[in-house]
């Protein structure tokens, strides 16, 4: 039996190819106990640790069922937990000395008028928020100019409120509850766009992103679309 994210709109299938990518559910014992989907694509795959936290989704938001078999599965990869909290703690320190290291810059820059709490999920998404956070989202990814303390500010909280992970709780050995795979369909859209339909039907900013700036997503997504040409 295959633990899958359900596709919710059936009309996706129609929309153009939907392959499953391997994820795997931890549930575990941060600050508080978390149930949280990570991509097996970690930085061994991708060379980045942030990818990790891009793809991190809320296990809450995600209707999953259990089935016999799936197709387009992409089964090349295995999932490591250890390897997807290597690169928290990587992303997470990296950030947090940005933060320390560039704070008194950031006093200059308070036009930005940026509510941290109000955009925490675009990683770690709720339906209700990501319409609000999108043009943020964007905004800090670099499709506009924004500070080094911004982005690492950024990060940081959505490390520490969205995953709830902290540097005391680094220190400490986070206790793993439950380990599972999860098979999350992604769309490749006959558009050329991409989607997580077991989330919504819209494009997924943060696989559209990855595919432009990152070379793993860049040419495994390119496979797929040459694959359905």
């Amino acid at each position: 039996m295959y633990n899958v994210a359900t596709v919710l709109h059936d009309i996706a299938y129609e929309l153009g190819a939907i392959y499953f990518f391997p994820y795997v559910r931890l549930i575990y014992k941060a600050n508080e106990k978390k149930d949280i989907l990570f991509s097996c694509f970690t930085s061994t795959l991708t060379k980045d640790p942030l990818t990790t936290i891009l793809l991190a989704r809320e296990a809450s938001l995600i209707k999953m069922q259990r089935v016999e078999e799936i197709t387009n599965a992409i089964t090349d990869f295995s999932c490591n937990s250890n390897a997807i909290f290597e690169d928290i703690e990587s992303v997470y320190l990296s950030a947090k000395a940005l933060v320390e290291g560039h704070r008194s810059d950031f006093l200059d820059e308070m036009n930005l008028n940026i509510s941290w709490s109000r955009y925490r999920a675009i990683f770690v998404p709720s339906a209700k928020l990501l319409d609000r956070t999108r043009s943020i989202f964007r905004y800090l990814l670099g499709n506009f100019s924004a500070s080094k303390f911004s982005v690492a500010s950024f990060v940081k909280f959505l490390i520490e409120k969205g995953l709830g992970i902290t540097e005391d709780v680094l220190n400490e050995r986070i206790g793993i509850v439950q380990e599972e795979i999860v098979w999350y369909p992604v769309l490749i859209g006959k558009n050329g766009h991409i989607y997580e339909p077991a989330w919504k039907l819209e494009e997924s900013v943060i696989f559209e992103w990855l595919v432009q700036n990152n070379e793993f997503f860049k040419f495994l997504v390119g496979e797929f679309k040459r694959r359905e040409r």
